[in-house]
């Protein structure tokens, strides 16, 4: 039955994983769709003929549409959803790529291999959306997570969010949910909370989610006097639980760098 409604802790993941989408599609240099029909429909629109790089959302799933002609645009749309899936934590992914165009075989194993991207060779079903080149990125059950392939005039992907949602509940890993930190700042004295102040902001403005207080967070500054007198500010990854002491003038950088 679809879900008209979604609420609590799975609104927050779907939340996540639509953020995250657009972040990824906007560095491959997509552009963002707006659309109102189906994905069949929208994947066939001539409205998008001359649109070369598109991603949307529709009937609770995410597409994306790459109008090249050739095999780099190809592996460009797996890559990208490789790669999305890798950033949400999801490590047990495999790409099962259907093997039956034997000429562009070789180079598009490499491509691949160059991006770094796990695959196997298998017959993969042929579908309405997709006729050739037919790829799925499947999960630890084979369950098929991401399906994409040939389109008229491109390639194309769509991404089942409902499936996606469930594979990061397995996950159980708290940094998926939104309302945790990036950065939370503790001081105590005045000094340290003038400091912190300042630095909560400059993250902010950094577009880094970030407080000064007792929050959870995946990173954790904690100011002291002694420590600050020397120029040094202490840094915890509650990730890794790694603790390191990084020169104050160089704080903002190492935080975005290590988010």
């Amino acid at each position: 039955m679809k879900k008209e409604i979604i609420l609590g802790v799975d609104a927050k993941y779907y939340n996540y994983i639509e953020k995250l989408w657009d972040s990824v599609a906007t560095l491959y240099n997509y552009s963002y769709l707006k659309t109102f029909i189906s994905i069949k429909d929208t994947l066939n629109s001539q409205e998008l003929k001359d649109k070369d790089k598109v991603y949307f959302e529709a009937e609770n799933k995410l597409g994306l549409v790459n109008r090249g002609n050739n095999l780099l645009n190809y592996v460009e749309v797996i890559s990208l959803a490789y790669r999305l899936l890798e950033e949400m934590g999801l490590d047990d992914v495999l790409v099962v790529v259907d093997a039956k165009d034997t000429k562009k075989l070789d180079d598009m194993l490499n491509y691949l291999g160059l991006l770094d991207v796990d695959y196997e060779l298998e017959k993969v079903k042929e579908n309405d959306l997709f006729t050739n080149l037919v790829f799925n990125i499947i999960n630890d059950k084979n369950e098929v997570l991401v399906e994409g392939g040939e389109i008229k005039d491109g390639y194309a992907l769509v991404i089942d969010l409902e499936k996606v949602v469930l594979e990061l509940k397995k996950q159980e890993d708290k940094r998926l949910i939104q309302d945790t930190l990036d950065v939370n700042v503790l001081a105590d004295n005045l000094e340290e909370k003038m400091v912190g102040m300042r630095l909560v902001q400059d993250l902010r403005w950094s577009d880094i989610k970030s407080d000064m207080g007792t929050f959870e967070a995946r990173i954790t500054v904690k100011l002291d006097k002694d420590k600050l007198n020397k120029g040094l500010m202490e840094v915890k990854d509650n990730l890794t639980g790694d603790t390191t002491d990084v020169d104050e003038n160089e704080i903002l950088e190492y935080l975005i760098s290590n988010l």
